[in-house]
């Protein structure tokens, strides 16, 4: 007898239910046998039938996916993210950087650069300029730091405000020597 289940029950546990209806009191059977009754009994309730079928098929397509992918592709193998599955070839192509899809900036705003005019282009160059001068300059003070101080020691211990903010002006002055 095959026990009602509750609708959020998979397919597939539902036919183990089928299966174990027909298996459980006897102590021999023929597995080919068993596969005839079960599919037989699962074919009286259509719906739950074709969901079983969709998702042995689903199960069965993955696996041969996987194993045509390993045999003819090694070493690459095949990526599987949620329900897409890539080829090594194939996941460079679907996530490489697009350059159309790159956020700039450009005063207030983020675009992607594929929608951005020329002035919100020249905008955003002269942002990313400024950003590196002044990121240079950074590099150079702490570069600067580091020559005078010793293993282990912090910056407190060797630099004053004021002998940091003389070190500041001269990477300052370095670096729009070398621009």
């Amino acid at each position: 007898m095959i026990a009602h289940r509750e609708e959020s029950e998979s397919a597939r546990h539902w036919f183990r239910g089928i299966v174990q209806s027909i298996v459980e009191d006897k102590e021999s059977f023929r597995l080919p046998d068993v596969a005839r009754e079960a599919l037989k009994l699962a074919g009286k309730d259509k719906a739950r039938y074709r969901q079983f079928a969709e998702e042995i098929v689903y199960q069965a397509a993955y696996g041969m996916v996987q194993g045509i992918i390993g045999e003819t592709r090694k070493p690459r193998g095949l990526h599987v993210i949620g329900e897409a599955a890539f080829t090594e070839e194939g996941a460079v192509k679907a996530f490489a950087p697009k350059f159309l899809r790159w956020a700039i900036h450009a005063g207030d705003k983020t675009l992607a650069l594929g929608k951005a005019t020329s002035e919100e282009l020249r905008a955003s160059a002269d942002e990313y300029e400024g950003s590196g001068k002044q990121l240079l300059i950074r590099a150079r003070f702490l570069r600067q730091i580091d020559k005078g101080l010793e293993g282990g020691q912090i910056v407190e211990e060797r630099y004053s405000e004021e002998e940091l903010g003389t070190l500041w002006e001269q990477a300052e002055e370095e670096q729009g020597a070398t621009t």
